[in-house]
Protein backbone atom coordinates (compact mmCIF):
# COMPACT_ATOMS: atom_id res chain seq x y z
CA UNK A 1 0.00 0.00 0.00
CA UNK A 2 1.34 3.40 -0.92
CA UNK A 3 1.81 5.92 1.84
CA UNK A 4 -0.18 9.09 1.27
CA UNK A 5 1.50 12.43 1.98
CA UNK A 6 -0.83 15.41 2.05
CA UNK A 7 0.36 18.98 2.28
CA UNK A 8 -2.07 21.83 1.78
CA UNK A 9 -1.77 25.51 2.52
CA UNK A 10 -4.43 28.13 1.90
CA UNK A 11 -4.30 31.90 2.36
CA UNK A 12 -7.36 34.06 2.82
CA UNK A 13 -6.95 37.84 2.69
CA UNK A 14 -9.50 39.69 4.78
CA UNK A 15 -10.81 42.93 3.34
CA UNK A 16 -9.32 46.08 4.91
CA UNK A 17 -11.27 47.47 7.82
CA UNK A 18 -9.79 50.93 7.28
CA UNK A 19 -7.47 52.71 4.92
CA UNK A 20 -4.57 51.95 7.23
CA UNK A 21 -5.36 48.47 8.51
CA UNK A 22 -5.20 45.23 6.60
CA UNK A 23 -5.33 41.67 7.83
CA UNK A 24 -4.60 38.16 6.61
CA UNK A 25 -5.40 34.60 7.66
CA UNK A 26 -3.53 31.38 6.78
CA UNK A 27 -4.83 27.84 7.25
CA UNK A 28 -2.20 25.08 7.11
CA UNK A 29 -2.53 21.29 7.11
CA UNK A 30 0.54 19.13 6.51
CA UNK A 31 1.35 15.47 7.02
CA UNK A 32 4.65 13.76 6.43
CA UNK A 33 7.90 15.70 6.67
CA UNK A 34 7.11 19.27 5.68
CA UNK A 35 8.38 22.84 5.97
CA UNK A 36 6.21 25.96 6.19
CA UNK A 37 7.41 29.58 6.08
CA UNK A 38 4.63 32.13 6.62
CA UNK A 39 5.40 35.86 6.43
CA UNK A 40 2.63 38.19 7.58
CA UNK A 41 4.95 41.07 8.44
CA UNK A 42 2.86 43.67 6.59
CA UNK A 43 -0.50 42.77 8.13
CA UNK A 44 -1.86 44.87 11.00
CA UNK A 45 -3.82 41.88 12.29
CA UNK A 46 -2.76 38.44 11.15
CA UNK A 47 -3.82 34.85 11.84
CA UNK A 48 -2.24 31.46 11.28
CA UNK A 49 -4.94 28.99 12.17
CA UNK A 50 -7.80 29.69 14.54
CA UNK A 51 -9.10 28.15 17.73
CA UNK A 52 -11.64 26.16 15.69
CA UNK A 53 -9.27 25.36 12.81
CA UNK A 54 -5.66 25.27 14.06
CA UNK A 55 -2.77 24.69 11.69
CA UNK A 56 -1.47 21.10 11.79
CA UNK A 57 1.79 19.34 11.01
CA UNK A 58 1.19 15.69 11.76
CA UNK A 59 3.37 12.61 11.80
CA UNK A 60 1.57 10.68 14.48
CA UNK A 61 3.59 9.03 17.21
CA UNK A 62 6.06 7.27 14.91
CA UNK A 63 9.76 7.84 14.39
CA UNK A 64 9.24 9.99 11.30
CA UNK A 65 9.16 13.72 11.92
CA UNK A 66 11.20 16.76 11.09
CA UNK A 67 8.38 19.22 10.45
CA UNK A 68 9.45 22.88 10.58
CA UNK A 69 7.28 25.99 10.80
CA UNK A 70 8.49 29.59 10.82
CA UNK A 71 5.92 32.37 11.28
CA UNK A 72 6.56 36.14 11.22
CA UNK A 73 3.90 38.63 12.36
CA UNK A 74 6.15 41.61 12.90
CA UNK A 75 4.25 44.75 11.94
CA UNK A 76 4.79 47.34 14.69
CA UNK A 77 2.58 50.04 13.21
CA UNK A 78 0.21 52.00 15.42
CA UNK A 79 -2.74 49.89 14.25
CA UNK A 80 -0.99 46.53 14.62
CA UNK A 81 -2.83 44.31 17.09
CA UNK A 82 -4.60 40.99 17.60
CA UNK A 83 -2.07 38.82 15.78
CA UNK A 84 -2.62 35.14 16.54
CA UNK A 85 -1.12 31.71 15.92
CA UNK A 86 -2.97 28.51 16.78
CA UNK A 87 -1.58 25.11 15.87
CA UNK A 88 -0.48 21.56 16.60
CA UNK A 89 2.69 19.64 15.71
CA UNK A 90 2.88 15.90 16.29
CA UNK A 91 5.63 13.38 15.69
CA UNK A 92 9.35 13.49 16.34
CA UNK A 93 11.90 16.30 15.98
CA UNK A 94 9.35 18.95 15.02
CA UNK A 95 10.59 22.54 15.17
CA UNK A 96 8.77 25.87 15.51
CA UNK A 97 9.61 29.56 15.54
CA UNK A 98 7.02 32.32 15.92
CA UNK A 99 7.87 36.03 15.94
CA UNK A 100 5.09 38.46 16.89
CA UNK A 101 4.90 42.21 17.40
CA UNK A 102 1.99 44.48 18.22
CA UNK A 103 -0.50 44.46 21.08
CA UNK A 104 -2.93 41.75 22.25
CA UNK A 105 -1.15 39.01 20.31
CA UNK A 106 -1.67 35.35 21.15
CA UNK A 107 0.22 32.15 20.37
CA UNK A 108 -1.32 28.75 21.14
CA UNK A 109 0.94 25.84 20.29
CA UNK A 110 0.79 22.15 21.17
CA UNK A 111 3.76 19.86 20.43
CA UNK A 112 3.14 16.12 20.77
CA UNK A 113 6.01 13.67 20.51
CA UNK A 114 9.72 13.52 21.29
CA UNK A 115 12.75 15.75 20.67
CA UNK A 116 10.65 18.73 19.62
CA UNK A 117 11.89 22.30 20.02
CA UNK A 118 12.81 25.52 18.31
CA UNK A 119 14.25 26.18 14.86
CA UNK A 120 18.04 26.34 14.58
CA UNK A 121 19.29 29.87 14.05
CA UNK A 122 16.57 31.41 16.22
CA UNK A 123 17.15 31.98 19.92
CA UNK A 124 13.56 31.39 21.02
CA UNK A 125 10.63 29.27 19.92
CA UNK A 126 8.20 32.14 20.50
CA UNK A 127 9.14 35.83 20.59
CA UNK A 128 6.67 38.59 21.42
CA UNK A 129 8.71 41.77 21.32
CA UNK A 130 8.67 45.50 20.57
CA UNK A 131 7.28 46.52 24.01
CA UNK A 132 3.91 44.99 23.21
CA UNK A 133 1.07 44.87 25.73
CA UNK A 134 -1.55 42.26 26.66
CA UNK A 135 0.11 39.40 24.78
CA UNK A 136 -0.37 35.73 25.67
CA UNK A 137 1.45 32.47 25.01
CA UNK A 138 -0.35 29.18 25.73
CA UNK A 139 2.00 26.27 25.17
CA UNK A 140 1.81 22.57 25.95
CA UNK A 141 4.08 19.66 25.17
CA UNK A 142 3.46 15.97 25.65
CA UNK A 143 6.42 13.68 25.13
CA UNK A 144 10.08 13.32 26.02
CA UNK A 145 13.29 15.33 25.53
CA UNK A 146 11.52 18.45 24.28
CA UNK A 147 13.16 21.91 24.52
CA UNK A 148 11.14 25.11 24.32
CA UNK A 149 11.94 28.82 24.83
CA UNK A 150 9.60 31.83 25.20
CA UNK A 151 10.50 35.55 25.20
CA UNK A 152 8.17 38.46 25.99
CA UNK A 153 10.26 41.61 25.84
CA UNK A 154 8.84 44.82 27.25
CA UNK A 155 5.23 45.86 27.66
CA UNK A 156 2.62 45.28 30.33
CA UNK A 157 0.06 42.62 31.23
CA UNK A 158 1.69 39.85 29.19
CA UNK A 159 1.08 36.18 30.10
CA UNK A 160 2.73 32.80 29.58
CA UNK A 161 0.86 29.55 30.24
CA UNK A 162 2.96 26.40 29.78
CA UNK A 163 2.34 22.72 30.51
CA UNK A 164 4.76 19.79 30.28
CA UNK A 165 3.82 16.10 30.34
CA UNK A 166 6.57 13.54 29.89
CA UNK A 167 10.24 13.13 30.76
CA UNK A 168 13.37 15.27 30.31
CA UNK A 169 11.45 18.27 28.97
CA UNK A 170 12.69 21.88 29.25
CA UNK A 171 10.85 25.21 29.20
CA UNK A 172 12.70 28.52 29.37
CA UNK A 173 10.61 31.68 29.81
CA UNK A 174 11.78 35.30 29.96
CA UNK A 175 9.68 38.43 30.49
CA UNK A 176 10.55 42.11 30.82
CA UNK A 177 8.05 44.83 31.69
CA UNK A 178 5.36 45.21 34.33
CA UNK A 179 2.30 43.28 35.53
CA UNK A 180 3.54 40.09 33.89
CA UNK A 181 2.38 36.53 34.62
CA UNK A 182 3.93 33.09 34.13
CA UNK A 183 2.07 29.89 34.98
CA UNK A 184 3.85 26.56 34.45
CA UNK A 185 2.62 23.08 35.33
CA UNK A 186 4.50 19.81 35.05
CA UNK A 187 2.08 16.95 35.26
CA UNK A 188 2.70 13.27 35.42
CA UNK A 189 3.51 10.62 35.41
CA UNK A 190 6.71 12.37 34.37
CA UNK A 191 10.32 12.74 35.41
CA UNK A 192 13.23 15.17 35.26
CA UNK A 193 11.43 18.10 33.63
CA UNK A 194 13.07 21.53 33.92
CA UNK A 195 11.58 25.02 34.17
CA UNK A 196 13.52 28.27 34.02
CA UNK A 197 11.59 31.55 34.47
CA UNK A 198 12.97 35.10 34.45
CA UNK A 199 10.87 38.20 35.14
CA UNK A 200 12.39 41.69 35.12
CA UNK A 201 10.40 44.70 36.29
CA UNK A 202 7.60 45.08 38.82
CA UNK A 203 4.31 43.57 39.92
CA UNK A 204 4.86 40.17 38.31
CA UNK A 205 3.42 36.80 39.31
CA UNK A 206 4.85 33.31 38.82
CA UNK A 207 3.07 30.04 39.53
CA UNK A 208 4.78 26.66 39.14
CA UNK A 209 3.01 23.37 39.83
CA UNK A 210 4.99 20.12 39.84
CA UNK A 211 2.88 17.04 40.35
CA UNK A 212 2.84 13.24 40.21
CA UNK A 213 6.41 12.74 39.12
CA UNK A 214 10.05 12.49 39.90
CA UNK A 215 12.88 14.94 40.21
CA UNK A 216 11.47 18.00 38.48
CA UNK A 217 13.40 21.27 38.80
CA UNK A 218 12.02 24.82 38.80
CA UNK A 219 14.30 27.87 38.67
CA UNK A 220 12.73 31.31 39.14
CA UNK A 221 14.41 34.72 38.96
CA UNK A 222 12.41 37.87 39.66
CA UNK A 223 13.91 41.35 39.80
CA UNK A 224 11.85 44.36 40.82
CA UNK A 225 9.17 45.28 43.36
CA UNK A 226 5.86 43.76 44.39
CA UNK A 227 6.56 40.43 42.66
CA UNK A 228 5.03 37.13 43.77
CA UNK A 229 6.18 33.55 43.27
CA UNK A 230 4.01 30.54 44.13
CA UNK A 231 5.52 27.07 43.82
CA UNK A 232 3.47 23.95 44.55
CA UNK A 233 5.13 20.52 44.54
CA UNK A 234 3.34 17.19 44.99
CA UNK A 235 5.26 13.97 44.62
CA UNK A 236 8.84 12.88 45.26
CA UNK A 237 12.27 14.37 44.79
CA UNK A 238 11.20 17.71 43.33
CA UNK A 239 13.28 20.87 43.63
CA UNK A 240 12.50 24.60 43.48
CA UNK A 241 14.97 27.49 43.45
CA UNK A 242 13.64 31.06 43.63
CA UNK A 243 15.38 34.45 43.67
CA UNK A 244 13.65 37.77 44.29
CA UNK A 245 15.91 40.83 44.14
CA UNK A 246 15.46 44.56 44.71
CA UNK A 247 12.33 44.59 46.83
CA UNK A 248 10.16 47.64 47.31
CA UNK A 249 9.38 49.85 50.27
CA UNK A 250 6.35 50.01 52.51
CA UNK A 251 3.87 47.34 51.44
CA UNK A 252 5.48 46.84 48.01
CA UNK A 253 7.51 43.82 49.06
CA UNK A 254 8.12 40.61 47.17
CA UNK A 255 6.18 37.50 48.18
CA UNK A 256 7.17 33.84 47.85
CA UNK A 257 4.95 30.90 48.81
CA UNK A 258 6.25 27.33 48.50
CA UNK A 259 4.14 24.27 49.30
CA UNK A 260 5.54 20.72 49.21
CA UNK A 261 3.89 17.36 49.84
CA UNK A 262 5.77 14.10 49.46
CA UNK A 263 9.32 12.89 49.91
CA UNK A 264 12.71 14.43 49.29
CA UNK A 265 11.51 17.85 48.11
CA UNK A 266 13.90 20.81 48.26
CA UNK A 267 12.93 24.50 48.23
CA UNK A 268 15.30 27.47 48.27
CA UNK A 269 14.42 31.16 48.14
CA UNK A 270 16.51 34.36 48.20
CA UNK A 271 14.95 37.77 48.79
CA UNK A 272 16.25 41.31 49.02
CA UNK A 273 14.38 44.52 49.75
CA UNK A 274 11.83 45.76 52.26
CA UNK A 275 8.55 44.29 53.52
CA UNK A 276 9.04 40.97 51.71
CA UNK A 277 7.65 37.64 52.86
CA UNK A 278 8.49 33.97 52.33
CA UNK A 279 6.18 31.14 53.38
CA UNK A 280 7.14 27.45 53.32
CA UNK A 281 4.60 24.68 53.98
CA UNK A 282 5.95 21.12 53.92
CA UNK A 283 4.20 17.84 54.65
CA UNK A 284 6.02 14.57 54.18
CA UNK A 285 9.49 13.13 54.63
CA UNK A 286 12.99 14.52 54.17
CA UNK A 287 11.87 17.94 52.92
CA UNK A 288 14.35 20.81 53.00
CA UNK A 289 13.40 24.51 53.15
CA UNK A 290 16.10 27.16 52.84
CA UNK A 291 15.66 30.93 52.89
CA UNK A 292 19.05 32.58 52.43
CA UNK A 293 19.93 36.22 52.06
CA UNK A 294 16.59 37.70 53.03
CA UNK A 295 18.23 41.09 53.12
CA UNK A 296 16.43 44.31 54.08
CA UNK A 297 14.03 45.57 56.71
CA UNK A 298 10.59 44.45 57.93
CA UNK A 299 10.75 41.11 56.12
CA UNK A 300 8.76 38.05 57.24
CA UNK A 301 9.67 34.35 57.03
CA UNK A 302 7.17 31.60 57.90
CA UNK A 303 7.98 27.87 58.05
CA UNK A 304 5.48 25.08 58.76
CA UNK A 305 6.65 21.45 58.55
CA UNK A 306 4.87 18.20 59.36
CA UNK A 307 6.56 14.85 58.92
CA UNK A 308 9.94 13.27 59.52
CA UNK A 309 13.49 14.59 59.08
CA UNK A 310 12.49 17.96 57.67
CA UNK A 311 14.92 20.85 57.98
CA UNK A 312 14.72 24.64 57.93
CA UNK A 313 17.57 27.07 57.29
CA UNK A 314 17.05 30.84 57.57
CA UNK A 315 19.38 33.81 57.15
CA UNK A 316 17.89 37.29 57.62
CA UNK A 317 19.84 40.55 57.58
CA UNK A 318 18.40 43.94 58.46
CA UNK A 319 16.15 45.66 60.98
CA UNK A 320 12.71 44.67 62.21
CA UNK A 321 12.60 41.25 60.54
CA UNK A 322 10.37 38.44 61.83
CA UNK A 323 10.73 34.67 61.52
CA UNK A 324 8.37 31.92 62.66
CA UNK A 325 9.15 28.20 62.50
CA UNK A 326 6.69 25.43 63.39
CA UNK A 327 7.73 21.79 63.14
CA UNK A 328 5.47 18.89 64.04
CA UNK A 329 7.24 15.52 63.92
CA UNK A 330 10.42 13.65 64.72
CA UNK A 331 14.08 14.34 63.85
CA UNK A 332 13.38 17.86 62.62
CA UNK A 333 16.10 20.52 62.43
CA UNK A 334 15.83 24.32 62.49
CA UNK A 335 18.83 26.63 61.88
CA UNK A 336 17.66 30.24 62.24
CA UNK A 337 20.00 33.25 61.98
CA UNK A 338 19.28 36.97 62.08
CA UNK A 339 21.88 39.71 61.63
CA UNK A 340 20.82 43.21 62.64
CA UNK A 341 18.66 44.79 65.33
CA UNK A 342 15.08 44.60 66.57
CA UNK A 343 14.53 41.21 64.93
CA UNK A 344 12.25 38.45 66.24
CA UNK A 345 12.35 34.64 66.03
CA UNK A 346 9.50 32.47 67.33
CA UNK A 347 9.81 28.69 67.05
CA UNK A 348 8.07 25.54 68.17
CA UNK A 349 8.77 21.83 67.76
CA UNK A 350 5.79 19.65 68.61
CA UNK A 351 5.07 15.97 69.22
CA UNK A 352 4.66 14.19 65.90
CA UNK A 353 2.81 11.09 64.78
CA UNK A 354 4.92 8.90 67.07
CA UNK A 355 3.54 10.80 70.09
CA UNK A 356 7.13 11.01 71.32
CA UNK A 357 8.77 13.76 69.22
CA UNK A 358 12.29 12.36 69.15
CA UNK A 359 15.58 14.18 68.60
CA UNK A 360 14.40 17.51 67.24
CA UNK A 361 17.00 20.27 67.33
CA UNK A 362 17.01 24.04 66.93
CA UNK A 363 19.83 26.58 66.75
CA UNK A 364 18.92 30.26 66.97
CA UNK A 365 21.51 33.00 66.45
CA UNK A 366 20.89 36.74 66.54
CA UNK A 367 23.90 38.97 65.86
CA UNK A 368 27.57 37.98 65.90
CA UNK A 369 30.66 38.93 67.85
CA UNK A 370 31.84 40.97 64.89
CA UNK A 371 28.45 42.62 64.36
CA UNK A 372 26.68 43.06 67.73
CA UNK A 373 22.98 43.83 67.69
CA UNK A 374 20.27 45.00 70.07
CA UNK A 375 16.55 44.72 70.64
CA UNK A 376 16.27 41.16 69.35
CA UNK A 377 13.69 38.66 70.66
CA UNK A 378 13.95 34.85 70.55
CA UNK A 379 11.22 32.50 71.82
CA UNK A 380 11.38 28.72 71.33
CA UNK A 381 9.45 25.77 72.75
CA UNK A 382 9.88 22.01 72.38
CA UNK A 383 7.66 19.13 73.47
CA UNK A 384 8.70 15.51 73.79
CA UNK A 385 12.10 14.15 74.66
CA UNK A 386 15.67 13.98 73.40
CA UNK A 387 15.70 17.48 71.89
CA UNK A 388 18.40 20.11 71.74
CA UNK A 389 18.05 23.90 71.70
CA UNK A 390 20.75 26.54 71.39
CA UNK A 391 20.03 30.29 71.46
CA UNK A 392 22.83 32.81 71.00
CA UNK A 393 22.29 36.56 71.09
Amino acid sequence: MKRLLLATTSLLLIAPVSAFATGSTSFLAQSGTQTADIDQSQANFAQVGTALTPFTQNNGAGAIGGNVIHIVQSNVGSNSANNSVNGVQSGTTNLANVIQAGNTGKVTLNQIGNNNGHVAGYTHTIEQKQSSDHNEVAFSENGNDNDFSILQEGGTNNRVLAEQIGNFNKVNTSQNGSNLMISISQNGPSDLNQVSATQLGSEHSLTVTQDNGGAHTANSNQSGINNSATIVQHGSGQQAFSTQDVGGSGTLGNVATITQNGQGNIATNKQSGTAGSSTFNQTGNSNVATLTDQVGNSNVALFDQTGTRNSVTLIQSGIGNNASSRQDGDYQVALLSQFGSSNTIIGVQLIGASSVALSNSAIVMQGTAGAPSSGNIASYSQSGSGHSLVIKQ
